[in-house]
């Protein structure tokens, strides 16, 4: 099978997994992307010996489980603001175990592990904001329930941020490969074009206009607005991985994608685009 061939098998299963988790229940989305924020973590921790840095991984993993999971249940609105206390005693855990560890380096060990938490854990977790619309919330005489949940589940938001996404990234590389001559950030990635950058942006606007006519929820500024959000964020965040990768010397974060690379490869633009939509939604009142 050559590269192309299973690039395109790859790339196929991977849309079709990822449209199932946010289109037909939120049981499904959150089966998906916890595994997928799993993955991506473990991966993440995976890479820490290529810097002298060892994450002690199955603690770390179960403290983003768990993040995870009560972000869901609160935006789905079955626990309170309150749960959120947990994650002190969680993170304090981490630091304890290190005592218990002998590593040369404890401290950093503590600083990649947190770390880990907020690059992939929070962006991830606060997806499960963009699809339980807190304006369609039942009744408050009416018990939350885990079977009544799919009543204030709105996956527009969710598919909309990641059709803008594949937009952007799309036409950024194809801009980029047709008229990129003026490089935008060489030294970190030196194939990233000022023409791909306006290119991925431009097509990332007229899908958020075409969205907007489908989904007439939401307004034509407020998709204009999330398309800028998510072109130069997610932009941002691919060269911030770029940078960490070369950091440590490496083409790819993973092969658990044949011919895509790993988890962090696949979804560096969700980094730091996640928590800037999180603000805008929350400026919107639809969180």
């Amino acid at each position: 099978m050559n590269n192309f061939t299973k690039r395109l098998i790859t790339g196929i299963g991977f849309v079709a997994v990822l449209l199932s988790g946010i289109i037909f229940h939120p049981i499904l989305f959150y089966i998906v992307f916890s595994t997928i924020t799993i993955l991506g973590l473990y991966e993440f921790y995976s890479l820490g010996n290529k810097m002298k840095v060892e994450p002690f991984i199955i603690p770390n993993l179960i403290v983003g489980l768990t993040i995870f999971t009560i972000t869901f249940f609160n935006a789905a609105q079955i626990i309170d603001n309150h749960v959120f206390i947990i994650i002190v005693p969680l993170l304090v855990f981490l630091s304890v175990f290190e005592l218990y560890r002998k590593t040369p380096y404890p401290i950093l060990n503590i600083a990649y592990s947190i770390f880990g938490i907020l690059l992939i854990v929070v962006p991830f977790s606060l997806f499960s904001y963009f699809i339980f619309n807190k304006n369609l919330a039942l009744n408050d005489n009416v018990i939350v329930s885990i079977r009544g949940i799919y009543q204030n589940y709105d996956y527009k938001i969710l598919l909309s941020f990641f059709l803008i996404l594949w937009s952007n990234d799309t036409f950024a590389y194809i801009f980029g490969i047709s008229f990129g001559k003026h490089r935008l950030f060489e030294r970190i990635s030196p194939k990233k074009s000022w023409e791909g950058f306006i290119g991925g942006l431009v097509m990332s606007i007229i899908m958020a206009i075409i969205l907007s006519k489908y989904f007439s929820f939401y307004t034509l500024n407020f998709g204009i607005l999330l398309a800028i959000v998510v072109s130069v964020f997610g932009t941002i965040g691919d060269l911030f991985e770029s940078m960490f990768k070369r950091s440590i010397n490496i083409k790819d974060s993973g092969t658990i994608l044949p011919g895509h690379g790993g988890i962090l490869d696949r979804f560096d633009g969700v980094f730091l685009s996640s928590p800037i939509v999180f603000f805008i939604l929350y400026l919107f009142s639809w969180v």
